[in-house]
């Protein structure tokens, strides 16, 4: 399921619960570094174990936080959200979730316009 609704990235949206893959385009190009770091910290804590966040391609993130890690895709780049350590996989669960293909729940965060986001 997606859901969209209006929400101000400077607020707290930690209500909003876990989340599977977060669009946030062509926002953090208008935030300060200190409010890129902070934002970025923020939906890494919403996203599920290896859950994804999707960026505008002139937002590269690697020296504002250390939670994601870059993959590459013939259209680009985005982000997963590194394991956290009390909730890494086993090698068995990591291949089951191989295997099956398929995100827990498809619920997004669509983020669009200026320190906005849609969910």
């Amino acid at each position: 399921m997606v859901t969209l609704k209006k929400l101000n990235l400077a607020e707290p949206f930690n209500h909003l619960g876990p989340q599977d893959i977060i669009f946030c385009r062509n926002i953090l190009i208008y935030f300060s570094n200190p409010r890129k770091m902070d934002t970025l910290k923020r939906l890494a804590a919403l996203l599920r174990p290896r859950g994804h966040l999707f960026l505008g391609a002139s937002e590269p993130i690697v020296y504002y936080s250390r939670d994601y890690e870059m993959l590459r895709h013939v259209s680009g780049l985005y982000y997963r959200v590194k394991d956290k350590p009390d909730t890494q996989q086993t090698s068995v669960e990591k291949n089951a979730n191989h295997v099956s293909g398929r995100l827990s729940s498809h619920q997004a965060v669509h983020t669009a316009g200026r320190g906005r986001a849609w969910l």
